[in-house]
């Protein structure tokens, strides 16, 4: 679905912003395909999975190349901090919510 151009407008000026709207649907795309995975076994499902984390961690590259200006929690450290769920096996639930919980404890609007 696209974005409106005030959506757009409004990542591009609030970095807090930016970092939950894409993370925050990068983990819950991989969390429903992870629903889908504990039902079926699918190799599919978890390439598509795989697929996700790896975009995940582009972005996070991207948003760290981007010259944001630190707001908040989301500092380089806490940035850095992600980089200990790279080598977790995404399609197990519990390892999500931890990932979530961790990027939700971010937030300065909590």
């Amino acid at each position: 679905m696209a974005k409106s151009p005030k959506l757009e407008n409004s990542l591009e000026k609030d970095a807090e912003f930016r970092f939950f709207d894409t993370f925050g649907n990068i983990l819950d795309a991989v969390e429903t395909y992870g629903v889908i995975f504990r039902k079926r076994h699918s190799l599919e499902i978890l390439k598509k999975i795989k697929g996700l984390k790896n975009q995940f961690y582009r972005e996070i590259n991207n948003f760290k190349g981007s010259c944001y200006v630190p707001k908040g929690k989301i500092k380089p450290n806490s940035l850095k901090k992600l980089d200990d769920f790279r080598n977790l096996n995404w399609a197990v639930q519990e390892r999500i919510e931890k990932i979530k919980k961790y990027i939700n404890s971010l937030k300065s609007y909590n």
